[in-house]
């Protein structure tokens, strides 16, 4: 069996350490980056359902007073 131990490597491992250290750091970033995008994302449609909702409420408002608008002229029409 033959073991073979580097003595010196002009410094390839410092630089390959250092170039894993830096493309985990890129690579954390673009993960920030997608989070952020993914939290506007989330942000925007959250706000737009808010928005939905509050419409869905003045329709039914709207609803009820055209309802009681018919049901005035109905009576209204009724009685001459």
């Amino acid at each position: 069996m033959d073991v073979v131990q580097p003595i010196y490597d002009g410094g390839a491992t410092k630089v390959q350490k250092e170039l894993s250290r830096r493309e985990a750091d890129v690579k954390r970033a673009e993960l920030d980056v997608s989070l952020s995008k993914l939290e506007e994302t989330v942000q925007d449609v959250y706000f737009a359902l808010l928005l939905l909702e509050k419409r869905d409420e003045q329709m039914k408002l709207q609803e009820d007073m055209l309802e009681r608008n018919i049901k005035t002229l109905r009576v209204l029409s009724q009685e001459g």
